[in-house]
């Protein structure tokens, strides 16, 4: 970490992973590892290629587009930050903020309902399929409990796919879907 481009921030720790899992996989090593532990928010950030948006004429833009659309909503500069974090310290209910527009429902399920039901049995949580909510992307700011709920799934590199360019039904897809549903649970609220 290049602590001189972060002038601000005041701790830093770097966890070797393997490249397996995408982000999700990664994401939860770290928490895992208790490395968030202490922190009341989290912003999940990752390097989003998403080549295959260029095939997919239905959506807009390219993935290199959509990943800095993500980060310049999640942090465009100390303004649009300190607005987030006051919407979190506003309202106690306030459990994911994305980006606009990446907040999707039941209509994303795509061939990962029963990915999603498997994955939740471990926490013996039933899906309710109409009521999904859940961050496109994987691009978010969460509350640090919420994640911990990811610990508990007790996953291991074994649960995820090995990588084939796949766009849906990935153990990776449930666990970004499930990010919602456990937020959800938690009696909190995702916008």
């Amino acid at each position: 970490v290049d602590a001189s481009r972060l002038p601000r921030m005041r701790n830093s720790a770097v966890l070797d992973v393997d490249n397996h899992g995408r982000d999700i996989w990664p994401m939860l090593q770290v928490v895992n590892a208790g490395l968030l532990n202490p922190y009341e928010l989290v912003l999940k950030l990752h390097t989003k290629r998403s080549e295959w948006r260029a095939e997919h004429g239905e959506l807009s833009g390219s993935g290199e587009q959509w990943r800095s659309g993500l980060i310049g909503a999640l942090l465009g500069g100390p303004e649009n930050i300190k607005t987030i974090i006051g919407a979190f310290a506003e309202d106690p209910g306030l459990g994911v903020v994305t980006a606009p527009g990446s907040l999707l429902g039941p209509e994303f399920w795509g061939g990962d309902l029963a990915l999603t039901r498997e994955l939740l049995r471990r926490l013996e949580l039933e899906v309710d399929v109409d009521g999904l909510r859940f961050p496109a992307g994987s691009f978010y700011w969460i509350r640090g409990f919420i994640l911990q709920g990811l610990r508990s799934l007790a996953m291991t590199a074994d649960d995820f796919d090995k990588e084939a360019g796949q766009i849906d039904a990935t153990t990776a897809h449930a666990v970004d879907l499930s990010v919602g549903i456990l937020t959800g649970e938690a009696g909190l609220s995702l916008a």
